[in-house]
């Protein structure tokens, strides 16, 4: 959980932000908000109980999809959601990723400015 500070931080944030797009209209503000909060990596079956609490202070259900454990909970046009990526999908990122960068590292001949 983040340190208390922070949280505070935030909330005066969030709510600067709203008092100053509803007292400057001039100002252009997106449809929606969407706001992520996400589990910090460690074993899914934690990760999962992370979201559950969530899901349950909120009052919401969870669900999963493509290897994304998550709840949600709509306030108007501001999406608050709480996401864990699992082990199985963090894997499969890790592999693209790792694929992508021997593509790129194997067509890089810029090798900048010679001395």
């Amino acid at each position: 959980m983040p340190h208390p500070h922070a949280r505070l931080a935030l909330v005066a944030g969030l709510r600067a932000l709203a008092q100053l797009l509803h007292d400057r209209p001039d100002i252009p503000a997106p449809r929606r908000i969407d706001v992520y909060h996400h589990a910090r990596t460690a074993p899914d079956d934690e990760m999962r109980a992370e979201i559950d609490h969530i899901a349950a202070l909120l009052g919401t259900t969870t669900e999963e999809h493509n290897g994304h454990y998550s709840t949600s909970i709509r306030l108007g046009a501001v999406e608050y959601q709480a996401i864990a990526i699992l082990a199985d999908s963090r894997t499969r990122h890790e592999a693209a990723e790792a694929a992508y960068r021997t593509v790129y590292d194997s067509t890089d001949t810029d090798l900048g400015p010679t001395a």
